[in-house]
């Protein structure tokens, strides 16, 4: 056995990252060294890292309003 007794999930983890009390709460007492996650888990994270990266990127973009995409939607038949 390789000492794991515990698998965090994905939720789990993002609430650490976030400084979430109720997730540090669930791990209250736990060794971490005793925890892991699983590949899925990872994939998640990384798509969240990602989709982050996407934000930072289009942060400065200016806003385009709802009725200008439905009618560019439209203008090419997509709508």
């Amino acid at each position: 056995m390789n000492g794991v007794k515990y698998l965090l999930d994905t939720n789990i983890i993002l609430g650490i990252i976030k400084g979430n009390p109720d997730a540090g709460i669930k791990l209250k007492g736990i060794n971490l060294k005793t925890c892991a996650y699983s590949s899925i888990t990872r994939m998640e994270l990384l798509e969240d890292l990602k989709d982050l990266a996407t934000v930072a990127e289009l942060k400065n973009e200016p806003t385009i309003s709802l009725d200008s995409v439905i009618k560019k939607l439209k203008a090419n038949d997509l709508l």
